[in-house]
């Protein structure tokens, strides 16, 4: 499920969404462009199946930032999301 909200004003709306407590990383373009929102020592979590090597170029990684310690004033939850799902997907036998 995901929700999406549009606002529309002549002056500031403020809402939840402006100051995330956690911050659910999907791939590494969403960790690029919205880590800036966290406050420092809050939790993020990425599905860390989609941090591979061939999937940090495009958003302009040089390095895993989830191994180069760039993230080190987070607290880090790796989920290996996709793997998770491929395995409870199998049909038995």
């Amino acid at each position: 499920m995901s929700a999406f909200q549009v606002h529309i004003s002549d002056h500031d709306i403020l809402t939840p969404g402006d100051s995330p407590n956690v911050l659910v990383a999907m791939n590494p373009a969403a960790l690029k462009a919205n880590i800036e929102l966290m406050p420092k020592a809050r939790c993020s979590s990425s599905t860390s199946d989609s941090f591979e090597e061939r999937d940090l170029p495009r958003p302009g990684y040089d390095e895993n930032p989830l191994t180069n310690g760039s993230l080190a004033a987070y607290t880090v939850y790796e989920v290996p999301m996709t793997s998770i799902t491929r395995r409870s997907a199998r049909r038995p036998g």
